[in-house]
């Protein structure tokens, strides 16, 4: 539709977000969590926060002149609008959807102090999963084969070799044609 739009010198009023155009453009890996005030202000608000007690942290831990007993209690006194981290009550689930895992098991990791920095890793919320390449293990694991084929089939074998072996740029090509997606969506 944009494609066309362009080639017809037309405009069309469709407000799409900068995020989306810099993902359209294969440039999602610029995103921030700056992008998220464009999708949802209150939630990129409260994103901000927590990056800024990240920030704190990183000052704290930098800072020599704290024993290990100084430098725990300050940590611990970090807050959101007085709140700790622990007693936000977050999980590494999407938030408003735990179903979604943001990794493996999410739904029982709960977000600390210490691992909030990877809980606010925000490009696999806006973009999808950015997971290693894939094996022919994980592919087994992930797919379920259908229409009289098994894991067992020799097709199928055959389809996790070839998809094994490909780099980052073939499989996100390949999840192209096949989803309309360069990602596989988190979870």
């Amino acid at each position: 539709l944009m494609a066309k739009a362009i080639m017809d010198f037309r405009l069309v009023d469709l407000p799409l977000g900068l995020p989306f155009y810099k993902w359209m453009l294969r440039q999602e890996t610029s995103l921030t969590s700056h992008d998220l005030f464009d999708i949802d202000p209150v939630v990129a608000r409260s994103v901000y926060h927590l990056e800024d007690i990240v920030r704190q942290k990183k000052r704290l831990e930098q800072d020599k002149s704290q024993t290990k007993e100084s430098l725990q209690y300050a940590l611990e006194t970090l807050t959101m609008n007085g709140c700790s981290v622990e007693d936000l009550g977050l999980d590494f689930t999407l938030p408003g959807f735990p179903n979604i895992e943001l990794k493996k098991g999410g739904k029982d990791i709960p977000v600390t102090i210490h691992n909030l920095e990877e809980y606010l890793r925000l490009d696999q919320l806006l973009c999808g999963s950015k997971a290693d390449t894939w094996d022919a293990k994980t592919l087994m694991e992930c797919c379920r084969p259908d229409h009289g084929y098994t894991h067992d089939s020799r097709a199928v074998k055959f389809l996790f070799e070839i998809l094994s072996s490909f780099d980052n740029e073939q499989q996100r090509l390949f999840l192209q044609f096949v989803t309309g997606s360069p990602r596989l969506p988190v979870g």
